[in-house]
């Protein structure tokens, strides 16, 4: 699912505004050195705005905590980053994704 789509229904708080930025579509277990770069360069673009209260990266399970790691090695800024994701598919009926990214706002905004 597009990130756009993914934060189409989340109701964000007066006084902020989400960007969405597909990086990658693809399986977590999928991540490569590449991916990773591209992610770690655009959370440096995004992390150096003043606007830019920090990031919440929407990612799988299978490969987060490297994420999480690559990210955490290199990123020196004390702006937050938070890794949000899905336990359940795209496809079923009761998608958390969505829900997830939404009980990250109030942490990610104070």
């Amino acid at each position: 699912m597009p990130v756009g789509d993914l934060l189409s229904d989340i109701a964000v708080p007066d006084g902020f505004t989400l960007h969405a930025e597909q990086i990658a579509q693809l399986d977590s277990k999928d991540m490569d050195f590449a991916t990773w770069h591209d992610l770690y360069v655009r959370s440096e673009y995004w992390l150096a705005q003043d606007d830019v209260a920090g990031l919440i990266i929407v990612h799988g399970t299978d490969a987060r905590e490297e994420t999480s790691y690559f990210l955490l090695s290199l990123i020196q800024r004390s702006k937050p980053i938070v890794l949000s994701g899905a336990m359940l598919r795209v496809t079923t009926s009761i998608f958390n994704g969505p829900q997830n990214c939404v009980t990250q706002l109030p942490w990610r905004l104070r």
